[in-house]
């Protein structure tokens, strides 16, 4: 639950990866950086985003520590 399963190119080099596998499978929780964003994204599950698409601006850590903003649009899968 919770894990990148697509990424474009950009997301890739944004974050220091060289391809775009390289996200797939992460927590996405792993990304961000302050405990604000943390409680939005995890109330995708049982919160008030639950069963809603998530369109935020959030900031973001590169491995490095370097930190930018993006818009991030979440939405939950149907688990089948």
């Amino acid at each position: 639950a919770n894990r990148i399963v697509r990424a474009n190119p950009k997301s890739a080099e944004l974050f220091g990866f060289a391809a775009t596998a390289s996200l797939l499978g992460l927590p996405i929780l792993s990304l961000l950086q302050t405990a604000a964003d943390d409680r939005q994204l995890a109330d995708g599950e049982t919160g008030q985003w639950q069963g809603k698409m998530l369109d935020a601006e959030v900031e973001l850590a590169c491995p490095d520590g370097r930190r930018f903003w993006a818009h991030l649009i979440r939405k939950q899968l149907d688990p089948v």
